[in-house]
């Protein structure tokens, strides 16, 4: 009993001293962030900047709009590339207004990670009954084929407790969006 209860101390320790593995932000050469977003993301305007700088970066704007198109929100993150004014991570929270269609929803993903050229872009997946199957989708395969894509399961977290979700079961409670912008931050900087 005793040696299996010391391999077990080795290994753990042995663990330990092993680097974490690089994180969004390492990945990125620092974390300098911008958020472009829908409603959800107007509503942690609260916490988003907390969020990031109680982990060390720096949050570089945040573009939301109630109602925002994911086109739109392209249009804008493109313009913002031809004008040099994107940060080292890009966060993407768009979905939730646009039809339930991922051959018009892929290309559209497929701009923002051209515009975005080599720096990572988190997509915060669609939590919205009837689009975010399909939608998420998209995302999905869009993080399978590009290394530097990375999709945050919100539709999860929301799934596991519903109660952060209002009557509308899109939009969040008070404590729902200040957690959504922590864990978003912490999804980048794992910690």
């Amino acid at each position: 009993m005793w040696a299996a209860l010391t391999v077990v101390v080795a290994l753990v320790a042995a663990s330990c001293q092993q680097p974490p593995s690089p994180t969004i932000a390492d990945r990125a050469g620092g974390c300098t962030v911008g958020i472009v977003g829908d409603s959800l993301a107007v509503g942690s305007m609260p916490y988003w900047d907390e969020a990031f700088t109680s982990r060390g970066c720096e949050l570089s704007f945040v573009n939301a709009r109630g109602g925002r198109p994911t086109l739109e929100g392209v249009e804008l993150i493109e313009q913002l590339a031809r004008l040099g004014w994107l940060p080292k991570v890009l966060v993407v929270a768009l979905g939730p207004n646009d039809p339930i269609d991922p051959r018009l929803f892929g290309p559209l993903v497929q701009r923002v990670m051209a515009a975005a050229g080599d720096r990572p872009v988190v997509w915060v997946n669609i939590d919205k009954p009837f689009v975010e199957h399909t939608l998420n989708w998209a995302l999905r395969l869009a993080g399978e084929l590009d290394p530097d894509f990375y999709v945050y399961d919100w539709n999860g977290v929301a799934d596991a407790f519903p109660q952060l979700r209002v009557a509308d079961r899109i939009h969040l409670t008070e404590g729902g969006y200040r957690l959504r912008a922590e864990l978003i931050a912490r999804h980048i900087t794992n910690r």
